[in-house]
């Protein structure tokens, strides 16, 4: 670099390589909680406890198709734990997933409004 030469400022990444693991995480279970009947179902493990999925699809006037497969999204997604107990399967709701994706979104949302008040100085 020649002596009159000012240095450009490198622009500072958004996210480092460790969030991006965290983001895409975060991003997948959004997308799995964002639909009406898994919205439901949440709501109604949370509101109840756990439950039978018989009981499951029977208040919530769902098959048990439409059920199971929105139960297994949520359960592969971390967001909903599964009990067998002999010939019934129980559903409750994973309370410490359901706890880092409110911490997550809470950590994205604090590093947006941080990089955001940097950016106006």
């Amino acid at each position: 670099m020649k002596k009159n030469q000012v240095k450009k400022a490198q622009p500072k990444e958004l996210f480092l390589p460790s969030d991006v693991a965290v983001l895409k995480n975060a991003t997948r279970l959004i997308r799995t909680i964002d639909n009406r009947f898994r919205i439901g179902l949440l709501n109604f493990l949370n509101a109840n406890g756990e439950q039978n999925v018989t009981k499951i699809y029977e208040v919530l006037g769902m098959s048990q198709e439409v059920c199971s497969i929105h139960l297994r999204a949520l359960r592969l997604a971390g967001l909903v734990k599964r009990r067998r107990q002999q010939k019934f399967v129980f559903y409750s709701i994973d309370m410490e997933n359901i706890n880092k994706v409110y911490q997550i979104i809470g950590n994205l949302s604090e590093h947006i409004i941080a990089t955001e008040a940097a950016q106006m100085d």
